[in-house]
């Protein structure tokens, strides 16, 4: 008789009860099993033949449950601009951008626009809107004030690239806690498990 895994599946499942951006495993997944037994036929310690019996699932795989919470707790933070309410903190990576790193001429009608057509200057960022929807108003903290205008092909999952004017463009390249500030957007825009 010969054994063969069967891998389990995971499923998730929202929890009203656990605050966003907590998980917890609610159950552990166990891999499943088949059977196969075989007829081997040997002649002088020799395998001659080997025909396949009967095949069966000894034990079904169970699922893995996951958990992810949808509970927002509104909370505020003391900052040098003064204090701010927000609803979701966010560990991202931070880099910046200027007009004259997008690629285009300074005589090109569209230098120096995002793409929701606004102008591209400090507090002006561009993020992946899977993640962080456009037009989302956030604090960053060193940066300040800033909303989500503009994104990028390489602004993908959790990087968000600090828009800066051609003049008083700062070079940032570290992780940076973003802070999404309130009102809360309705719950369809909101991804509840963001990507590592």
């Amino acid at each position: 008789v010969e054994f063969d895994s069967i891998p389990f599946t995971t499923e998730w499942v929202a929890d009203s009860e656990v605050e966003i951006e907590t998980i917890r495993l609610v159950r552990q997944g166990e891999l499943g099993m088949t059977k196969r037994r075989f007829r081997v036929v040997y002649e002088n310690g020799q395998e001659i033949s080997r025909v396949l019996e009967d095949a069966w699932v000894a034990q079904d795989p169970i699922t893995k449950t996951m958990a992810y919470g949808t509970k927002i707790v509104i909370r505020t933070l003391e900052t040098p601009d003064g204090p701010i309410e927000y609803w979701r903190k966010i560990r991202a990576y931070t880099v910046s951008y200027r007009p004259a790193s997008c690629g285009k001429d300074a005589d090109h009608p569209r230098y120096g626009y995002t793409r929701l057509g606004w102008k591209l200057e400090k507090g002006v960022v561009a993020v992946d809107p899977t993640v962080i929807p456009l037009r989302t108003v956030m604090y960053v903290p060193g940066y300040g004030m800033a909303r989500a205008g503009d994104t990028g092909g390489g602004i993908k999952g959790k990087l968000v690239d600090l828009g800066f004017s051609d003049h008083d463009y700062q070079s940032w390249h570290w992780w940076t806690d973003i802070y999404l500030l309130t009102p809360v957007p309705p719950a369809y825009q909101i991804r509840w498990i963001l990507p590592d």
